[in-house]
């Protein structure tokens, strides 16, 4: 059964191919997951325990709306996917490429009036929590048309950057 342009994006697939063809790079802003270290880890009740750490927490919620609504854009077709790979694990990557290509196939056979399932994509809403010092797990709101979308995100810290490790969008 091949799947459908809704199916989420998950861990798995072949690495082995990381481009892809007929997308020309775009002068566009990349998310910039760099340096920013996590606060500590907390409970979902109580608030974080210092102003530095509410400062990372706001700081990372930042970074990942961004990352988000990139990787909308590059659903749409509005950014090439190759601008995300250096934030993505291999297997997520290829995941993601899969979708897009299903996209674009959907798009040449019922016609190019018809837009995009992703697009005018528009990030709503973040809420973030550290599940370790290492591990980030968020979930956005995200407006695509008339529709909403659910956008479930986990990324993990790695030498001095934030990998995403797992992605799920509704």
């Amino acid at each position: 059964m091949r799947p459908s342009a809704s199916t989420p994006v998950t861990a798995g697939g072949d690495p082995a191919s990381r481009t892809q063809p007929g997308l020309s790079v775009l002068p566009q802003r990349t998310a910039a997951l760099g340096t920013v270290t996590a606060p500590r880890p907390r409970t979902a009740s109580s608030p974080p325990t210092s102003l530095d750490d509410a400062r990372r927490l706001h700081q990372l919620t930042g970074q990942v709306q961004q990352l988000v609504q990139a990787v909308m854009e590059a659903l749409n077709g509005a950014r090439p996917l190759q601008q995300l790979s250096r934030w993505m694990e291999p297997s997520l990557f290829s995941s993601l490429q899969l979708r897009r290509a299903l996209v674009q196939e959907a798009q040449e056979h019922f016609g190019r009036d018809r837009p995009s399932p992703y697009a005018d994509a528009h990030v709503q809403s973040v809420h973030a929590q550290c599940i370790t010092p290492a591990i980030l797990e968020a979930s956005a709101v995200v407006r695509c048309r008339k529709r909403t979308r659910a956008v479930a995100i986990r990324l993990e810290a790695r030498r001095a950057s934030w990998i995403v490790t797992a992605l799920e969008i509704g």
